[in-house]
């Protein structure tokens, strides 16, 4: 529904569905122009890219852990008179076989269609939702989720260029890190890895500042304690996932024992984002692209 805000200016309440290899996220909002006023979030750890890098499809336990994600999410959003409500799938639809399956399971649940985005739309809308709450321009920035990397940058408001790498913290957790808690040994190990990848990006575009959004970034913070990850950050952060398993941790900073699962891989990766940069830390942020497929639908 629209309606207008304390200035007179129209706005309108809608909402957005993230559906990603490790969780899918809502946000609500009443956005008016460039402002978005939150009026509701969810987060639910669907894993729906569990195995799916050894097997290629998602589980029918990943559907019926999504079903129940998007059945929720969607009454949320309706209970809030949402005007829209727009459903995305980012890399684990790129990867699955089965990704039909995940586009009717989720029409199933809520009675509308999503989208599956490529590596640069997901980096587009996300730069976008990053612009919101940012004044840096011009600005290199990152989305490190389960399945992919993106790494984009532009000025005053336009992305200008973006990437998209299979460098996903699921794909990096199930490759590389093989108990719990995990061998602090592996840290450089897929470090080294993600830098390799890097590398030419950070060569091609090079910046003394990078700003990181997702799940991994925002979990990380809160394990480490600080929105600015430098590399005694990280490693700090490396070693607490190191030193007991992941339940104990998950209820020692209060977060989803999956999540923690896979938060000593994207510590890794963000080690070797930051020193293929150059830089002295990473700065997290907690916009990304739900905000911009909200600004997107408001027009």
């Amino acid at each position: 529904m629209d309606d207008h805000s304390a200035d007179g200016r129209a706005s309108k309440i809608v909402a957005a569905i993230d559906v990603g290899t490790n969780t899918t996220r809502l946000l609500v909002a009443s956005v008016t122009h460039a402002d978005i006023s939150p009026l509701a979030t969810e987060s639910a750890m669907t894993a729906l890219g569990e195995g799916l890098d050894a097997t290629g499809v998602i589980s029918s336990d990943g559907f019926t852990r999504v079903d129940a994600a998007i059945r929720s999410m969607v009454h949320t959003a309706q209970s809030l008179n949402a005007s829209s409500i727009s459903i995305v799938c980012t890399a684990v639809g790129r990867d699955a076989r089965n990704a039909h399956e995940l586009l009717e399971c989720i029409h199933q649940a809520s009675g509308l269609d999503a989208q599956i985005l490529t590596g640069e739309r997901e980096a587009e809308l996300s730069f976008r939702g990053l612009m919101s709450v940012t004044t840096t321009d011009p600005l290199v920035a990152g989305d490190l989720g389960g399945g992919s990397l993106e790494l984009m940058g532009g000025a005053h408001g336009v992305l200008e260029w973006c990437i998209s790498l299979p460098l996903g913290v699921r794909k990096l957790t199930e490759r590389w890190v093989h108990s719990d808690p995990p061998d602090i040994a592996v840290f450089a190990d897929i470090a080294d890895i993600v830098s390799s990848e890097v590398q030419p990006i950070a060569r091609t575009h090079p910046s003394s500042t990078l700003l990181m959004t997702g799940g991994s970034a925002a979990a990380l913070a809160k394990i480490a304690g600080t929105e600015q990850l430098t590399s005694t950050a990280l490693m700090d952060a490396a070693k607490v996932l190191s030193r007991a398993d992941a339940p104990t941790i998950a209820a020692q900073v209060g977060l989803d024992q999956e999540r923690i699962r896979m938060s000593f891989a994207g510590a890794a990766a963000f080690e070797g984002i930051r020193t293929t940069f150059s830089l002295a830390e990473i700065s997290v942020a907690t916009a990304g692209i739900r905000e911009g497929i909200i600004l997107e639908s408001f027009g």
